[in-house]
């Protein structure tokens, strides 16, 4: 069986402030929670459910190239989200961040959303409508956006 490695896309502003705020917490460590433990307990929900979610969206699309698209997927994740690649990565990003214990990804966590949503996801929208025209519109209107 075949896979098309160019559907695991790298969401680049979560990898970004990933590392910079993993680096920030091993020159200033300011944990989230005083228990670890409790830390612990939220990171492995939330990583499972973010690589769940990512990894339910890339087999999705796994027959084509997403980055020219040649149809509106509409089923599995995406009959919940039309963004469930990150929805999965944002929850992966938190649960790190509880996994670590470090306030500093919780502290870019908003940056993180806010720079994909109006720089990314907004893009890949207007890409869609343009592409898909009134297709595309119905699953707009249909679908939420994240949840």
């Amino acid at each position: 069986m075949s896979r098309n490695w160019k559907n695991i896309p790298l969401p680049e502003v979560h990898l970004t402030f990933l590392v910079i705020g993993l680096a920030l917490h091993f020159i200033k460590p300011i944990p989230i929670l005083r228990a670890a433990l409790i830390s612990k307990i939220l990171a492995f929900p939330l990583i499972g459910t973010g690589l769940f979610i990512a990894g339910w969206a890339v087999r999705e699309v796994r027959h084509m190239d997403i980055q020219s698209p040649s149809k509106v997927v509409t089923s599995g994740p995406y009959a919940f989200s039309r963004h469930p690649m990150y929805l999965g990565w944002t929850s992966l990003f938190l649960g790190i961040a509880f996994l670590a214990n470090t306030f500093w990804l919780i502290l870019f966590l908003p940056i993180v959303v806010a720079i994909t949503h109006y720089f990314v996801i907004l893009n890949e929208e207007n890409y869609m409508e343009r592409k898909f025209g009134q297709e595309y519109l119905r699953y707009h209107t249909k679908i939420r956006r994240y949840l």
